[in-house]
């Protein structure tokens, strides 16, 4: 019996939607995932001055990848809807000692790049 990689779901938060899906494959070390979701309009008062504020219904997507060249290592990439694009390597250097690289660009403006550096001990 063959098992389908591909999972759906589907979740309500407040006046979100949101739906998503995962592929996973079974035969390549490659992940796929995606999430849309959708906020509807909300109008609440405002404090201070007492006046109906109306926030604005909002779509939201993020698109990401996950790839497993061996054992010890992975790599990411995700962009969502206001454009960030996020890199991510990850080594496994030793039992308990794993090394991650990571990045994020704003490629709507070029403005807000962010570069991180960890190190990850298990006990």
């Amino acid at each position: 019996q063959l098992a389908c990689p591909l999972d759906l779901g589907c979740h309500s938060v407040g006046k979100a939607i949101a739906a998503n899906f995962r592929y996973d494959a079974t035969t390549l070390p490659v992940s796929v995932a995606a999430e849309f979701g959708h906020a509807f309009p909300k109008t609440t008062v405002d404090k201070e001055t007492n006046e109906e504020v109306t926030v604005a219904a909002k779509n939201t997507y993020v698109i990401g990848a996950l790839y497993r060249p061996n054992n010890l290592s992975s790599i990411r990439a995700r962009i969502n809807q206001d454009g960030l694009v996020g890199l991510a390597y990850s080594e496994t250097i030793r039992t308990g000692v794993t090394l991650s690289l990571s990045a994020q660009v704003d490629a709507v403006s070029l403005t807000a790049n962010k570069v991180g550096l960890g190190l990850k001990f298990d006990a």
